[in-house]
């Protein structure tokens, strides 16, 4: 027999927000406190990542920090390997090893999407907010007539064909959208900049290899030269204090990612990163700041903007893509407002 959809009444929050402990996590937190929204939190922990206690903490660390912390912080866990259950545990056997063994390919938004449902369900939840920002929406490879996009599960495509899904077979009134969307990355670290408060930026990280600062992949390289372009210089230095005081755009073994960043080899870096252009206005930045390494060398040699083209990449990323449709209108005018605030919109 075919059963229909449930329809929920919202429970006293209808928004939950889903956390990854990020700095975009941080900022929809900010985002959504400084303007008195109610939301709860929503954590998942794959097994192969890190110890899960230690890396729920690290997710949850900066909502205590709100004026207004989340009423309820929920958590999954994901065991992806058999040998990683508690079963044996339970029948008293010990010295079982954590396997790095994975049973089947990660779909981090899968994972949340489907397994969060009890959840929604049980508190009637009718709005589920990711923070996934435009460039997820690009792809990094192109191969022949095919491109390749390493986010598309954060893709508003993506995003789009599971809440019709949902909305078909499980609830019919559940919308599932990204506050970010609308914001290029350059906008999300200016903005991120004017809304973190006292030791913020301690209290979230953005490394997927070992949390928080690995100084060795893709996404390292890229939020540290985001980090350096566009927060305060207070900032940025309490930024390098947590990393040793080691300037990463010297790391030999980054040099690699950040030549693909600028689009100076075969694609971009595989990884949430931002577009190549974006990485650019970045370095730009960076070069006006007075920064230093061998990645900024790389950039004045052989990937630096012009200056006409600068501006028009400047006036480009700085406009909110309207065209996303898909957030309540309070929460779009939050978006609109808060940029304008801070003179960020033309």
């Amino acid at each position: 027999m075919k059963r229909e959809a449930v329809t929920l009444v919202p429970g006293g929050t209808p928004l939950l927000l889903c956390n990854g402990g990020g700095k975009d996590s941080l900022l929809m937190a900010r985002l959504l406190d400084d303007n008195s929204v109610p939301f709860d939190s929503f954590s998942i922990n794959l097994h192969t990542h890190a110890n899960p206690e230690e890396l729920f903490e690290m997710h949850e660390q900066h909502l205590y920090k709100l004026q207004n912390p989340p009423p309820k912080i929920h958590r999954q866990y994901i065991i992806e390997s058999f040998l990683n259950s508690p079963a044996a545990k339970l029948h008293g056997v010990e010295g079982v090893e954590i396997s790095e063994i994975r049973n089947y390919e990660d779909l981090p938004l899968a994972y949340g999407m489907f397994g969060i449902l009890p959840v929604i369900l049980q508190e009637k939840y009718t709005q589920l907010c990711f923070g996934n920002e435009k460039s997820a929406d690009s792809e990094q490879v192109k191969v022949g007539n095919q491109v390749i996009n390493h986010a598309w599960c954060k893709s508003t495509e993506c995003e789009i064909l599971y809440e019709e899904y949902i909305q078909q077979y499980f609830i019919s009134n559940l919308a599932i959208f990204s506050l970010l969307k609308p914001y290029s990355d350059i906008l999300v670290y200016q903005v991120l900049a004017q809304k973190t408060r006292g030791d913020d930026l301690k209290l979230v990280y953005s490394c997927n290899t070992k949390p928080p600062w690995c100084k060795s992949c893709p996404k390292c390289a890229y939020v540290y030269l985001s980090y350096m372009a566009y927060l305060t210089p207070e900032q940025a230095n309490e930024v390098q204090h947590l990393l040793g005081k080691e300037n990463l755009f010297d790391r030999p073994d980054l040099q690699l990612y950040y030549r693909q960043l600028m689009g100076l080899e075969a694609h971009n870096a595989f990884e949430c990163v931002g577009e190549i252009e974006e990485t650019k206005l970045a370095l730009e930045k960076c070069v006006e700041r007075g920064f230093t390494g061998e990645a900024i060398n790389c950039y004045y040699k052989n990937a630096r903007l012009d200056r006409s083209e600068y501006q028009k990449l400047w006036i480009q990323y700085h406009q909110l893509d309207l065209s996303y449709q898909r957030l309540p209108p309070k929460l779009m005018g939050i978006l609109v407002d808060e940029c304008q605030k801070e003179g960020l919109t033309l």
